[in-house]
């Protein structure tokens, strides 16, 4: 269905930091509550990266919630570029946004020209920013002018995830790599409907409405279920060497070891409006 073109927007905007001059943004309606007591340990360690969906980036850390920078309103992705840009799925734009190295009273940030209203996703890293469209295709976006190239069709929008290197596909109860030679891709099957995904470049995880946390072994094909409960609820995904972040529907963030098969509460609440996350070390 055809839709009136985007307006682009200008260049360069300021953002204003919160916590510098002036009244500071109120934050989430129900405050970020820190890790439960009840949990084995604190995931001190982390920092949490949020994007929730009024626009505004968050970082959480020791359960404290400092929220960075106000995007462009309404917002629906997030994608960790570097140590200080990021990609943000807006309604009107995809914006990438730079944060100063040094906490100062503005940041800036670029409003990608190009339609936006056909994206339903976001991934990438580094140097790279792939879209999901509704339309079902796979696309890579320049993060110069916005151009598109077009890398791979589904008939309905797959699920993405980005390990740092390749770019993975959910669909037709598969997931697999692309933009790989084909007799090199991998493949695997998935149990249920996936809804959130994560990849390292030893491990895929995917959240299912069903409510498994499946984790995949890439190089051996073995899968299981993660337990600790359902995460049908699951609203965003990340992982690392370290383990699985998860912010749910409900509201709580949870750090999960696969290793040890345990789950550590970051928040207990305040967190439901999230749309993206990333988690650092």
């Amino acid at each position: 269905m055809s839709r009136p073109p985007v307006l682009c927007l200008p260049a360069v905007v300021a953002v204003v930091l919160f916590g510098s001059a002036g009244e500071p943004w109120a934050g989430p309606a129900s405050p970020a509550s820190p890790a439960s007591a009840d949990s084995p340990a604190s995931p001190s360690a982390s920092t949490w990266f949020i994007l929730t969906r009024d626009g505004v980036l968050h970082t959480l850390r020791d359960g404290v919630d400092q929220p960075v920078a106000r995007a462009l309103g309404a917002s629906r992705d997030l994608v960790r570029l570097d140590g200080r840009r990021w990609a943000v799925l807006g309604k009107e734009a995809v914006t990438l946004l730079t944060v100063p190295a040094v906490a100062g009273p503005t940041t800036a940030f670029h409003a990608l020209p190009g339609r936006v209203d056909d994206l339903v996703q976001l991934v990438g890293g580094g140097t790279r920013l792939f879209g999901a469209t509704r339309a079902g295709d796979v696309v890579e976006l320049s993060l110069t002018n916005g151009a598109r190239t077009t890398m791979a069709h589904f008939a309905r929008p797959p699920l993405l995830g980005f390990d740092g290197t390749k770019l993975l596909a959910a669909h037709d109860g598969v997931i697999e790599e692309l933009g790989v030679p084909a007799n090199k891709a991998r493949k695997w099957p998935v149990v249920g409907k996936p809804i959130a995904l994560a990849a390292t470049a030893t491990r895929v995880f995917c959240a299912t409405r069903e409510g498994p946390l499946w984790q995949i072994e890439r190089e051996a094909g073995s899968q299981r279920d993660l337990g600790l409960g359902g995460w049908w609820g699951t609203l965003a995904l990340d992982a690392d060497q370290a383990g699985v972040y998860v912010a749910t529907q409900s509201g709580k963030l949870w750090q999960i070891d696969p290793t040890t098969l345990t789950k550590v509460a970051a928040a207990m609440d305040g967190w439901a409006g999230t749309v993206g996350l990333s988690v650092r070390h």
